[in-house]
């Protein structure tokens, strides 16, 4: 019995062992830069749906929505006063406007550089009775490859849900 390995074992040994480090670095390579591509369409996901959970609460208490022309801009008619929502440079904004002149109004804001909000006032008669929002966050770096993270949400205004109130 001889001792040892001939040349061929060890250089197969080496190959073999060059092979998986390469897969190993591509491997480590690839989770390094996705994983904070992720969380960031996440974290913008998070974001939006914080945002549609307000306006849930806003269009329950709306009595009128109306898109404002050439703004896009969203404003709900409610009974404390109004409330602007505005989608630009990166993120929503949400302003209220108290019905009496003293009172100040609170702004909220929600960074979404990488989605697209849309939404539309849906109408029955003439009268306002919902809001359909739509939701998109659109995938960067190497990311691209994924498809974007969107969602459409129907809102009914308080007004269309209560009795009595039609015209």
């Amino acid at each position: 019995m001889r001792k040892g390995v001939t040349l061929v074992e060890l250089l197969l040994a080496v190959s073999i062992l060059l092979m998986v480090g390469a897969i190993s670095v591509e491997l480590f390579g690839t989770i390094v830069r996705d994983i904070p591509d992720r969380k960031r369409a996440i974290d913008e996901h998070t974001a939006l749906a914080g945002m549609v959970r307000q306006m849930r609460k806003d269009a329950s208490a709306a009595t009128d929505a109306s898109a404002e022309e050439g703004t896009g801009g969203l404003v709900l008619t409610c009974p404390a006063g109004k409330v602007r929502y505005q989608a630009a440079a990166g993120r929503v904004e949400r302003t209220e406007e108290p019905a009496d002149a003293g009172g100040r109004g609170r702004t909220m804001a929600w960074p979404v550089p990488h989605a697209t909000v849309r939404w539309d006032v849906r109408r029955d008669g003439g009268r306002a009775v919902g809001l359909e929002v739509r939701t998109k966050v659109d995938p960067v770096g190497r990311a691209r490859d994924q498809r974007p993270l969107a969602n459409a949400h129907v809102l009914l205004l308080g007004a269309a849900g209560r009795e009595g109130d039609k015209p």
